[in-house]
């Protein structure tokens, strides 16, 4: 039969085995909550990127239609 102290070192060990393990768990939700709130601020900036580029699409095809239309009226 274990002595009290030795059930005691037991438990502290348990203890600091379990304590470990919560803190790598903390970190390695911590490094995700970083890697989402940077795939969001990307996605945000993808997304504002896409509106730039879909605005300049349009006014380029406004110009071409615009100078296609001079050439048919021979302008």
């Amino acid at each position: 039969m274990k002595t009290l102290r030795s059930q005691m070192n037991d438990v502290e060990d348990q203890t600091a085995k379990i304590t470990v393990e919560e803190q790598m768990q903390l970190t390695t939700i911590q490094t995700l909550e970083i890697d989402i709130n940077s795939a969001k601020s990307e996605t945000k900036q993808l997304k504002v990127d896409t509106e730039q580029m879909m605005k300049a699409k349009g006014q380029i095809c406004s110009q071409i239609l615009e100078r296609q239309k001079d050439c048919i009226l021979g302008v």
